[in-house]
């Protein structure tokens, strides 16, 4: 799963037109203690609940201010969920912006989303191994992946194909029950698999699951 599969791309943002007080009742509205500041489809800086309160006449656009712009986390469109959910475990922020490949903003990953997404995605809490494939459209055969893993002794229990825009590639993301995968990988790049990225579930199990309850302490559940 990546960024563009998770945008919220109607979910409210902050404007300099806006006045501190207008947004801090918007972040009620929405439960959150983060939102993104942005001018004329530009990601300007991160806000947060905390400084808006503490700055003096509220009352005024926050064009009036003198905001800090050095806090501007975001993700772009092709960001993995797993790296995602670091960032803002890292960061302890309740919303993510995307950007573009211009760097324009495009929407807003919530920590809503986020756990939605690994709701209906379980198995990326089981022990085992996330490997992610580029093939060609034309190239893509599930049959020979799978026969690829299983001669490996071991199984794929999870698998998302995601479209890349603008060109005829295909991102397969595996979910592989077993830990040591070298050889998996070795046989992929024989059959000429273009491997973009690789996770070992093990090694960051525990991490996962702390980063996973760190979001949750943002949500009303």
């Amino acid at each position: 799963m990546i960024a563009q599969k998770l945008i919220e791309s109607d979910f409210p943002v902050a404007y300099l037109e806006n006045s501190a007080l207008f947004v801090l009742d918007l972040m009620d509205d929405l439960k959150v203690q983060h939102i993104p500041l942005i001018s004329n489809k530009r990601y300007i800086c991160m806000l947060s609940e905390n400084f808006l309160h503490d700055l003096d006449s509220p009352e005024k656009p926050l064009a009036n201010h003198n905001i800090p712009r050095q806090f501007r986390p975001y993700a772009n469109e092709r960001t993995h969920l797993l790296d995602i959910v670091k960032v803002m475990a890292q960061t302890e922020i309740t919303t993510l912006p995307v950007l573009d490949k211009n760097e324009n903003f495009i929407g807003v990953i919530s920590t809503k989303s986020i756990l939605k997404s690994i709701a209906n995605t379980t198995s990326i809490l089981e022990k085992g191994s996330i490997v992610v494939l580029e093939v060609s459209n034309r190239d893509y055969m599930l049959s020979q992946i799978a026969q690829i893993v299983e001669s490996n002794d071991a199984k794929i229990i999870h698998t998302h194909v995601n479209s890349i825009i603008d060109s005829t590639l295909l991102e397969i993301t595996l979910k592989i029950n077993r830990v040591d995968i070298a050889g998996i990988i070795q046989t992929f790049s024989r059959y000429g698999y273009n491997i973009k990225a690789t996770f070992s579930v093990q090694d960051m199990d525990r991490d996962l699951k702390e980063r996973y309850e760190s979001l949750m302490k943002f949500i009303d559940v």
